[in-house]
């Protein structure tokens, strides 16, 4: 698109327009996560899928073709909707068809694609400066991806939470001959049991409620939930803090550097990869909240403290490995961020809690130009500032979140809430162990302190005997005696 700004006439008072093109992008991403949250949990999570793959082809051949830039952006806009509406019910789909072991390793590897196609850009546009052509071959993996949805099974946990088992158990029965893993009869049992339940709760399903009376108490439920309102407040905040700072510090490379763009994104990608491969293992052992706050607040501190190197070129290097170290933190937080948020909400509104996390996400997406090409015509530092700041502060929202590593993933708005409960009492529990300790410690130790202190003062002890006796034996000759001396002096009174 940069190579194209005299072709649309982008210059002079028409420059700020340059932004519109990003930012309508992520503005549009924002109906997307609405929508594929919505179609994924009522429709499914396969369907949302393959309508926004179709969707997204049309829009990006329409967008090579067209020669004027209102429709161009609009088109855009469009294609911002088709991404993330196939991008948030694909998500649940992956992570509620792994198990709970190898969620993290998944949902983390899963960001390894988008690295390696970062690079990839950088690479393909130092060939390619047409940007139409760009974009098409940018685009073309979505030709793998349409006929890839289509032969994907449904989630079964979607399945279930909709009471149709008999579809749920054909899926399950499925992949266990996929992996040559024989059905028990216990669990042939409960499926049998739970296509019962199924047919009673359809067969009565058309005389609830209407559909918006049906979210509006649903809402109110989850609010009126302690653990589920922290998480519907806490979670967005920190999905917009952490997705400014993200896109806000991958498209900076104009202003941090006018001679290595393609350097500048493609070493971005090479760091996010890093921080993938690095995080992943180190996430199943320490947790999701801990690499979050982690990766928030060190990305957010380095960001800071490059606006203290010298501006003098002997000094770039110190530059560039701030930023590279600083981006590679957060996108370690925020691959990590992808995996923790779906875990956080239970699978009866997974699908729309977590696209309701990625409107906010969406929301700071659509900040970041804003903040890279007209806050730092203003201002040189406001950028770092403004990012290294979003950093810090979403570091400190991370401890209001529960622990979802190596869990099962809530069911119901009530697993969610027993989970908190679980958490907080094994803290309370931590805490008072703790307590205990140090109050045995202190009664262990108080019969040693008690003889340590008066042991030499009593009349029983030895040393006193010993003082007794040296007294009397001066009083009866008349000499006076300085205990506790070996060499005492003595004198004749």
């Amino acid at each position: 698109m940069m190579w194209d700004m005299l072709q649309w006439d982008l210059v002079c008072e028409r420059a700020t327009l340059q932004p519109l093109f990003q930012t309508l992008f992520t503005v549009g991403g924002i109906i997307g996560s609405i929508l594929g949250g919505h179609i994924g949990d009522r429709w499914g999570r396969r369907r949302a899928v393959v309508g926004a793959c179709a969707v997204n082809l049309v829009v990006v051949l329409a967008m090579a073709l067209t020669p004027l830039y209102p429709l161009l952006i609009t088109l855009r806009f469009v294609a911002g909707c088709s991404v993330m509406a196939m991008l948030v019910p694909a998500w649940s789909l992956t992570l509620e068809s792994t198990p709970a072991g190898c969620r993290s390793r998944v949902g983390m590897l899963l960001g390894l694609p988008f690295s390696a196609s970062t690079v990839l850009l950088a690479v393909v546009g130092c060939f390619i400066r047409e940007w139409r052509i760009l974009l098409l071959v940018c685009s073309s993996p979505i030709l793998i991806l349409l006929p890839v949805a289509f032969m994907t099974d449904e989630s079964p946990r979607w399945l279930v939470q909709q009471a149709r088992m008999e579809e749920a158990t054909r899926v399950m029965h499925k992949a266990l001959q996929q992996n040559k893993v024989q059905l028990t009869a216990p669990l042939n049992t409960l499926m049998e049991q739970l296509i019962q339940e199924s047919k009673a709760t359809s067969s009565g399903a058309s005389h609830g409620s209407s559909l918006l009376l049906s979210a509006v108490r649903q809402v109110w439920s989850y609010l009126r939930a302690p653990a589920m309102r922290t998480i519907i407040i806490v979670t967005p905040i920190l999905w917009f803090l952490q997705s400014c700072l993200y896109l806000g510090v991958l498209i900076n490379a104009n202003n941090f550097t006018s001679t290595d763009p393609f350097l500048y994104l493609a070493l971005s990608g090479l760091m996010e990869a890093v921080a993938i491969v690095v995080i992943t293992p180190l996430t199943g052992y320490l947790g999701r909240r801990v690499m979050v706050w982690a990766g928030l607040a060190l990305g957010g501190a380095l960001l800071m403290l490059e606006l203290l190197v010298p501006e003098d070129s002997g000094y770039f290097w110190v530059d560039w490995l701030l930023v590279m170290l600083g981006f590679l933190l957060v996108a370690g937080a925020f691959q990590v961020n992808y995996v923790y948020a779906p875990e956080l909400f239970p699978t009866e509104t997974r699908a729309r809690g977590f696209a309701f996390v990625n409107v906010m996400g969406s929301v700071g997406f659509s900040c970041a130009p804003l903040i890279t090409y007209v806050l730092a015509e203003y201002a040189w530092w406001a950028v770092s500032v403004t990012f290294g700041c979003a950093g810090i502060l979403g570091s400190l929202l991370v401890p209001f979140l529960p622990e979802t590593n190596k869990r099962p993933l809530p069911e119901t708005l009530q697993d969610v809430e027993n989970r908190q409960c679980k958490f907080l009492f094994s803290r309370r529990k931590r805490s008072q162990r703790q307590r205990q300790e140090t109050a045995d410690c202190h009664t262990n130790m108080t019969p040693l302190l008690e003889a340590a202190t008066s042991g030499l003062n009593t009349p029983e002890s030895p040393h006193c005997q010993k003082d007794q006796q040296q007294v009397q034996s001066t009083d009866n000759v008349g000499i006076e005696h300085t205990p506790g001396n070996g060499n005492a002096n003595n004198s004749v009174l």
